[in-house]
């Protein structure tokens, strides 16, 4: 059986390295060294291409200050 010191080192560097690793995963995953795998493939579209009828442009009011 090992000595109770040594388990300890190993399992916190286990758990370290575990760690570290699914770090880099999500960091990849989100798109954080380029684009994410998920747009792969895909053409970005400029700003202006995306959803141009979700705003709504109005008459602009004047709202009177409260006293």
């Amino acid at each position: 059986m090992p000595e109770p010191a040594r388990y300890t080192a190993s399992m916190r560097s286990l758990f370290l390295i575990i760690l570290l690793a699914n770090l880099g995963i999500l960091a990849f995953g989100q798109g954080f060294f380029g684009p994410p795998p998920s747009e792969q493939g895909r053409e970005p579209r400029q700003l202006s291409e995306r959803h141009q009828n979700a705003i709504a442009l109005g008459v602009p009011t004047v709202i009177q200050p409260t006293r």
